[in-house]
């Protein structure tokens, strides 16, 4: 019976690469995060005949993509399944010897460089989340896709911030993720994500290597915050939760709709890093960051599990790592 097969598609500025290199191609490997980082793509090559430090030598900010098609998966008769990595930005390549082997590192962040490097002052008032993040978008030449609910936001300062920072530091306090996939900037609520049903269930029988661990500490119970009365100039304290074990919030808020959105946010960031493991499995096409699993078969600690990042990796062999928090039955 023939075995699994996975073909590596690459293009550098539109151009097909993969017959071009396919012979020298010796490694990829993708990271695929569900909030905060960029997506990131490295690929290495051996170069017996020094090509790419001749005519193939590269230049920051070419523009590749990649894709994984993975044929007879579970079988012969399996159709191929492709994974479609995205578009990335060189950010980075290096060359090592001897023998010559070059490594290209690539960025998912827009080809439009502000995104990350344009240092920006502004105030933003009576706007929402996603206005500014459209606004963002657009100036980054990008589309946004927002999956969130309404999050209203009477006044907030951008000072001499990049925008992607300013934007990933304002989702944090809302709980929502941010990340740019292929040219979308995708703002989602994780809180909505980690309700969602599991995509798919992995066994102890499936997984070639794991861990898991847990803060013994436990969670938080409950989250206050104080926060002054633009109006009254009078101090004000908004606590969800109980009094077990308060979290305290060290930020401002522009009314008690907003200080409860920033405690509640809060108290569910804190909480949702408690138990973690991490899964190293035969490569996949079925499972990536955002999406929830059931791990069965490790005793007591089984249950729901939210993917934090996805690492598909092909060297030696095809192979899925998920990074991943335990959705608590009381979440939601």
């Amino acid at each position: 019976m023939l075995s699994r097969e996975v073909e590596v598609i690459i293009t550098c500025n539109g151009q097909n690469m993969s017959d071009t290199v396919s012979g020298c191609l010796t490694g990829v490997s993708y990271v695929d995060p569900a909030d905060g980082e960029s997506d990131t793509l490295d690929v290495t090559f051996s170069d017996r005949e020094g090509k790419w430090l001749n005519e193939w030598f590269p230049k920051k900010e070419d523009i590749l993509t990649a894709e994984f098609r993975v044929h007879r998966l579970n079988g012969p008769d399996d159709p191929d399944w492709t994974i479609n990595l995205g578009e990335f930005v060189l950010d980075n390549f290096s060359f090592s010897g001897d023998p010559l082997e070059i490594k290209l590192s690539a960025v998912s962040s827009p080809v439009n460089r502000d995104f990350k490097s344009t240092k920006r002052t502004k105030t933003w008032e009576n706007v929402t989340l996603q206005e500014i993040a459209q606004d963002i978008a657009g100036r980054a030449g990008i589309e946004l896709q927002y999956e969130a609910d309404t999050i209203k936001i009477k006044a907030e300062e951008q000072e001499e911030t990049e925008d992607s920072t300013f934007l990933k530091e304002l989702c944090d306090r809302y709980n929502v993720a941010m990340k740019v996939f292929t040219n979308r900037l995708i703002l989602f609520s994780i809180k909505e994500y980690r309700a969602k049903g599991p995509v798919a269930e992995i066994t102890r029988q499936d997984v070639i290597s794991w861990n898991w661990e847990t803060d013994l500490q436990g969670s938080y119970t409950g989250a206050k915050i104080s926060y002054t009365d633009p109006y009254t100039n009078k101090t004000i304290e908004y606590q969800t939760g109980s009094d077990e074990r308060i979290l305290e919030v060290s930020e401002n808020a522009d009314s008690q709709a907003d200080a409860e959105l920033k405690a509640k946010a809060a108290l569910e960031e804190a909480n949702r890093s408690i138990t973690k493991m991490t899964i190293t499995t035969p490569g996949r096409v079925d499972i990536f960051a955002s999406d929830c699993i059931t791990i069965s078969g490790f005793g007591k600690i089984d249950g729901k599990y939210y993917v934090e990042k996805h690492t598909p990796t092909l060297m030696n062999g095809f192979t899925s790592q998920y990074d991943m928090t335990k959705v608590e039955e009381q979440e939601g």
